[in-house]
């Protein structure tokens, strides 16, 4: 038997660079790029770490959605101890089964057929710029929830790729509605 010490497993260690990332960049920064995100990657983002729920909660487009989805008449209550731009968020995330991400609009309980369902997120079918096509490594989670109108204006509008996968998955995409 060797006394010899064993050799421990290697942990990655977090580079400071990358570990502090949310806090060196201001939040208006982070409040203009998830500017661009849909509410339900939103929510991912607010999963991130408490700063970005911070931010994601605080933003103005859950009170916005909430007006636009049950009209401007109606107010929320909002949650004791909780600031309102959260309750809001809270109460548009729990109805979101029932809300089109693009055009906000709710579907009547009851209605199946409206109900929103989730579709392939807007990506690029080339590489334009800076921006590189990602082609067939698309994460298929990366949804958004789109009621039946949003959902053909999308898959309609969707440009066919030059490559024969590309053209075969987006053709196949569009039989699926």
């Amino acid at each position: 038997m060797s006394t010899e010490p064993q050799p421990q497993p290697r942990t990655p260690v977090a580079t400071p660079e990358h570990d502090q990332i949310d806090k060196r960049v201001p939040p208006e920064i982070w409040e203009r790029i998830f500017h661009y995100l849909y509410p339900s990657q939103l929510t991912r983002m607010s999963m991130v770490n408490i700063n970005f729920n911070k931010i994601v909660s605080s933003l103005s487009v859950w009170s916005y959605m909430f007006s636009v989805a049950f009209g401007s008449q109606r107010r929320l209550r909002t949650l004791r101890n909780m600031p309102e731009s959260k309750s809001y968020m809270l109460y548009m995330c729990a109805s979101s089964l029932y809300v089109c991400e693009k055009c906000l609009s709710r579907t009547a309980f009851g209605n199946i057929y409206q109900t929103p369902k989730p579709i392939l997120a807007p990506m690029p079918t080339s590489s334009k710029g800076n921006l590189e096509y990602m082609g067939e490594q698309v994460n298929l989670s990366w949804t958004i929830w789109m009621c039946p109108s949003c959902r053909e204006k999308q898959v309609s509008e969707l440009e066919v790729g030059n490559d024969k996968k590309t053209m075969d998955r987006i053709l196949w995409y569009r039989r699926q509605d």
